[in-house]
């Protein structure tokens, strides 16, 4: 197994890996290490079957679907499809998803571990997904920031969200609202497995902060965001056809930019 480093702060490309053919225990442990660490893994040129993405899925931790069950892939309910393609004048899977920076799952008391995403089809340009390593950001955030942030919890709310991710949905509707409880969350991540910190503050959402007055914590709030997407903690990922990326959602946040053609992706979920 070999690999290659893609930027300074995030990701590393795996090379000779067949993800089709099962990982020994090594492997395992050098990917989860390096996941952890580097927080998003690349593979290239995988032509890899439903069956066999959720037996790699299932090597790395539990693979589950915690949203959007809809389009789900039939046969394999741990699968999330992607996808803007039609047929029979309906799309056959989710069409626009995290073009804002984010974590997965941040909304929901236990954070997924990792998230598998698989190019099947892609036609055209656009679409490229960034990653930004929330650790990198917190070794390098200004003391005084440091200081004040340490210890405190943001509270992670849909419905606040809404109007800042997807504006063009509309309003929170009632049943949105009486389903989608807030979730308090510390703003620093202790990562599971290397015990680093990560500034999780998510993307572009003005998260309260319990304690502390709008006044107060919107600007600290606003400034962790924006110096967690600096460039020098930034990698862009460019995808191709084949493409398989892990990324650790206790290391990175991510989003996806608008696309144009076919594209078909298959998504897992990891615990």
């Amino acid at each position: 197994m070999k690999f290659r480093k893609v930027s300074p702060s995030v990701g590393l490309e795996i090379k000779d890996v067949n993800l089709n053919e099962a990982l020994n225990e090594d492997q395992k442990d050098f990917l989860l290490s390096t996941l952890a660490n580097t927080g998003l893994l690349i593979f290239r040129s995988q032509e890899i079957s439903p069956a066999k993405l959720v037996e790699f899925s299932s090597s790395l931790g539990e693979a589950r679907s915690y949203t959007r069950s809809q389009f789900g892939l039939e046969g394999f309910p741990e699968i999330l499809v992607l996808s803007n393609i039609k047929e029979n004048g309906r799309v056959i899977g989710s069409p626009v998803s995290g073009r804002v920076w984010h974590v997965d799952g941040h909304y929901m008391d236990e954070i997924p571990r990792a998230t598998i995403l698989a190019m099947k089809i892609l036609h055209k340009e656009g679409g490229n997904t960034s990653f930004a390593n929330m650790q990198a950001a917190w070794l390098k955030l200004p003391k005084a920031v440091a200081e004040s942030v340490e210890n405190l919890r943001i509270n992670i709310s849909r419905v606040q969200s809404r109007e800042y991710n997807y504006p063009e949905r509309g309003p929170v509707t009632d049943k949105e609202r009486e389903e989608w409880k807030n979730v308090i969350h510390p703003l620093l991540l202790h990562h599971p497995v290397n015990g680093r910190l990560g500034l999780g503050v998510g993307g572009n959402v003005p998260w309260n902060i319990p304690g502390m007055s709008p006044e107060e914590a919107i600007p600290l709030v606003t400034f962790c965001q924006e110096w967690c997407t600096r460039k020098e903690f930034v990698y862009e990922h460019v995808w191709r056809e084949g493409d398989v990326l892990v990324w650790d959602n206790w290391t990175v946040m991510h989003k996806a930019s608008p696309y144009s053609g076919d594209r078909l992706l298959h998504r897992t979920t990891i615990y």
